[in-house]
């Protein structure tokens, strides 16, 4: 289900306003496919699981994310410290993506970390023109609500410089904050709550009322496509290979089985339409 690569290069240190340590290296496919060069990220077993997970579902459901990968490192790697240990080959388990050469939208800007609110609107302002014309905002919307993607910020949407409002170049990056924090637990997922969802913060009162009633239809679209992704089948094999106990696996499937009856209606929400249920 996610092809695993070797990390056989050095490890670059790579920071464009990253939380987590991540890296620059050449990769090999176990496959045998050529090597190639990687964006490496160094994120302890919960987190990995998020992305990965969280990759599955963007991958199979046609949303643009960059290829990702599970990345063996050698255990004795120093810069490496809080990736868990493959139980049986002995190494540390990375999280390895393609290398995608639009920037994010802050980059875009040069305003990685604005230092005001008025630097903030200025970015928003620029930004949200650019996005309001791409076809899958409302599916976007969707994901993150059934996910519970707490983190939708202007760092993790990747915008080509070239991007207009009738043609914007999106990727979609960094989803270790899904399943409503880096480190939750089984307590954590509850399917009525409602998380924080940034979209509805900095982009919905920046949409015509067209775009938004346009994104409704999109996001109804992506739960009717949702609902035949193998949920089920994907958190067991990845619980499986980051260390998911039972009662967490059935947490999140349970999670995501009520949320995704809800999508619509949270859109509906978060997009300013109406109220949620």
């Amino acid at each position: 289900m996610i092809e695993l690569v070797s990390v056989s290069g050095s490890l670059l240190p790579f920071n464009k306003g990253n939380i987590n340590s991540t890296f620059k290296a050449l990769v090999k496919p176990l496959s045998g496919a050529p090597a190639f060069v990687a964006v490496v990220k160094d994120l302890p077993a919960r987190e990995l699981f998020n992305e990965l997970f969280s990759y599955l579902v963007l991958r199979e459901l046609g949303l643009p994310v960059p290829s990702s990968y599970v990345g063996f490192v050698s255990a004795t790697e120093q810069a490496i410290k809080v990736a868990p240990i493959n139980g049986g080959g002995g190494q540390k388990m990375v999280f390895v993506s393609q290398v995608v050469p639009e920037p994010s939208m802050r980059m875009q800007l040069e305003a990685l970390a604005p230092a005001s609110p008025s630097e903030l609107q200025f970015c928003v302002d620029q930004i949200v023109p650019k996005i309001s014309g791409w076809d899958q905002l409302g599916e976007l919307y969707a994901f993150d609500l059934w996910v519970a993607n707490i983190d939708r910020n202007l760092g993790n949407i990747l915008l080509g410089a070239g991007s207009s409002t009738s043609q914007p170049s999106v990727w979609l990056i960094d989803h270790g904050m899904a399943f409503t924090s880096p480190s939750w637990q089984a307590v954590d997922l509850v399917p009525e709550a409602d998380y924080r969802n940034l979209l509805a913060v900095w982009a919905t009162p920046r949409l015509a009322p067209d775009c938004k009633r346009k994104c409704l239809t999109s996001a109804a679209e992506f739960q009717r496509r949702a609902s035949g992704f193998d949920k089920d089948s994907n958190i067991e094999y990845l619980s499986q290979v980051f260390g998911l106990d039972k009662a967490e696996s059935d947490a999140a499937k349970n999670f995501l089985g009520i949320r995704l009856g809800q999508l619509t209606q949270r859109s509906e929400a978060a997009l300013g339409l109406g109220s949620i249920i």
